[in-house]
């Protein structure tokens, strides 16, 4: 291959790598203006997705400018074999989304071996050549200031808009759960569960889940476990697994048919944005506690968090 056919290629890399990095900044933009997000952890909070998106969005536009070409693909190099690694962990851990393009839900595995990869490839087999990794040669001053400066404004606008404009905790589409406001007040979205009968008297656990969750996997058992314990010693406490519904996952029900828990889903349609496991404990339909993600996995722990 000649000179001339690989830089040109070297070229059209930079503009893919751009590409995906555009549309990923900007399925993060809309995510963080359309709904709260449910941080799994410090990675996910929103404050990092506003970062994430800021210097996705400045790495994008460095690749195409042309400018220290050679220090802009490394940073691509870098970046896109940290992405290959979160998706991997998350493909390992059974996540249904890679989380990379916000509302869109990707496979992880997708997102490693039909996006990730085969980008960190392109880059190494078609880096740039004839580049210095630093100045000098310095870039001509009136192309660095008529790129940097819009650049700068661009994201400086990118990054007051996410600031500034938070969406509602809730909407006809959605349920932020928000734990600290909930606990010691009437469980007001008691009736959007199918159960809400047998639940509203007397002491009640309930665990929502996912079917894709795997802590929520894990957990399932667990609280059957709980719940037979209970009924063996005779105390009037009632269990309940409660589907969330989900429009990513065609994962199957984990909680078994033979369960001695209530069972009953969300009657509604809108999402509940939390993370799962979510238990919630109510008497006689009043808050006592709430947990998200990290629910207690000890018979005794629950009882004494929730009899102090």
């Amino acid at each position: 291959m000649n000179e001339k056919n690989r830089n040109l290629l070297s070229e059209i890399t930079l503009w893919l790598t751009s590409a995906v990095l555009i549309f990923s900044a900007a399925a993060k933009f809309k995510m963080v203006l359309s709904e709260p997000i449910v941080p799994a952890n410090i990675f996910e909070t929103r404050e990092f997705v506003i970062i994430q998106t800021v210097l996705i969005t400045g790495l994008a536009i460095w690749l195409i400018c042309g400018i220290f070409k050679k220090a802009g693909w490394l940073l691509a190099v870098l970046a896109f074999t940290a992405f290959t690694l979160d998706s991997l962990y998350k493909g390992l851990s059974g996540a249904a989304s890679c989380g990379c393009f916000g509302e869109v839900a990707v496979n992880p595995w997708i997102t490693v071996f039909a996006i990730d990869v085969p980008i960190v490839i392109l880059l190494v087999v078609f880096r740039p050549r004839g580049e210095k990794l630093l100045p000098p040669p310095w870039p001509n001053i009136r192309h660095l200031v008529s790129t940097a400066l819009p650049t700068a404004l661009l994201l400086a606008s990118i990054s007051w808009t996410m600031v500034h404009f938070e969406p509602p905790a809730e909407t006809e589409d959605y349920l932020f759960v928000e734990e600290e406001k909930w606990e010691g007040e009437y469980f007001e979205y008691l009736y959007d569960i199918s159960i809400a009968d047998k639940l509203a008297e007397g002491l009640s656990i309930m665990l929502f889940y996912h079917n894709d969750c795997p802590n929520c996997r894990e957990a399932i058992p667990v609280y059957e476990e709980f719940n037979q314990v209970m009924q063996a010693s005779g105390q009037d406490v009632k269990i309940a697994f409660i589907h969330l519904p989900s429009h990513e996952s065609s994962a199957p029900d984990p909680v078994p048919q033979d369960t001695t828990c209530l069972t009953g889903e969300i009657v509604n349609d809108r999402q509940w944005l939390t993370a799962t496991p979510l238990v919630i404990v109510i008497e006689d339909g009043t808050v006592l506690e709430v947990w998200e993600n990290e629910v207690p996995m000890d018979l005794d722990k629950l009882l004494s968090a929730v009899f102090g």
